[in-house]
């Protein structure tokens, strides 16, 4: 039988949605991702600025649109992936959310400003047959599986994370990816201090979240460019050392004293989300980050401001 061939748009060709190739980036773009899966055909992209579509148009053969509307009226499709602006994610999928049914929308992390608007965004979504997923890309990744078991060997571990340019846009991350790793129950959180910070849209905050066995430190990084993060882990058997975001993962064996390199697939994350959106699609188990653990990811945040 021949397996479906899944229709997708992009709306928002900034740098998640296209630039990062044109950049030679080691990130792959939403758009070069979808290209390499075979079961995914890009169709087209949506955006204000010209000089986005032009590029866009010429690069992938696809048609381009200035606007939602004119999208909805003139393309069919069966997934759109949201890249826009963190102040703009809401809006959009709100409009898109009024104006079809029966899709499926890969939506940028966090997925709205906070939580209130991801719950009305969950409530009006799944009134309208809409599987919404989020884009916390670090919960697909091989690598992360594995840290996964090494840490469930441990009866406590003690985590701190360091992260920059604001809780939304960094730390959110590894919110979500101790969240998809421990249970959510019983969760403790200790606020310490918010930082003044020039970061649009976003805050600074140093907190701790305690998980039944887990205590995980937020500490941000002032005045640091790169938003990826690292996190190191003090266990009783292993320590794990995950810095530049994932690009070197670094794991001690406490008890033989043996230090091994973990191989890294950060780079291929765009690549690992679809994959896993295929295997929802097809009705297989899957790592894709769900509506559900931004919605808990979001009440942390919550808490935190």
């Amino acid at each position: 039988m021949k397996k479906k061939i899944y229709k997708v748009v992009i709306i928002g060709l900034g740098k998640a949605g296209l630039l990062y190739d044109l950049k030679k980036s080691n990130f792959f773009s939403h758009s070069q991702a979808i290209t390499k899966n075979k079961r995914l055909k890009l169709v087209a992209g949506v955006d204000i600025d010209k000089k986005k579509t032009q590029i866009f148009k010429n690069r992938f053969n696809s048609k381009v649109y200035s606007s939602l509307k004119d999208l909805i009226k003139n393309q069919y499709f069966d997934i759109v992936v949201i890249s826009v602006p963190t102040d703009k994610q809401y809006k959009v999928i709100n409009d898109l959310i009024k104006l079809t049914k029966n899709k499926t929308i890969l939506c940028e992390k966090p997925c709205t400003n906070n939580l209130n608007e991801i719950r009305n965004i969950y409530k009006k979504s799944n009134k309208r047959k809409i599987d919404l997923f989020v884009n916390f890309q670090r919960i697909s990744l091989k690598s992360s599986e594995k840290i996964d078991k090494i840490l469930k060997q441990e009866k406590k571990v003690v985590i701190n994370v360091t992260y920059s340019q604001g809780v939304l846009n960094s730390a959110s991350h590894y919110i979500s990816l101790f969240l998809h790793f421990f249970s959510n129950k019983n969760i403790k959180l200790i606020k310490y201090k918010n930082y003044k910070t020039h970061i649009k849209n976003d805050f600074l905050s140093e907190f701790t979240i305690i998980f039944k066995n887990y205590k995980i430190n937020f500490k941000p990084k002032i005045n640091y460019k790169k938003i990826h993060g690292a996190f190191k882990t003090i266990g009783q058997k292993f320590n794990i050392r995950y810095l530049s975001g994932g690009r070197t993962i670094i794991i001690k064996n406490n008890i033989s004293g043996k230090i091994r390199f973990l191989k890294t697939d950060i780079q291929n994350s765009q690549l690992a989300i679809y994959n896993q959106l295929i295997k929802k699609l097809d009705g297989k188990k899957s790592t894709l980050c769900s509506i559900d653990n931004a919605i808990e990811t979001f009440k942390i945040i919550d808490k935190i401001k």
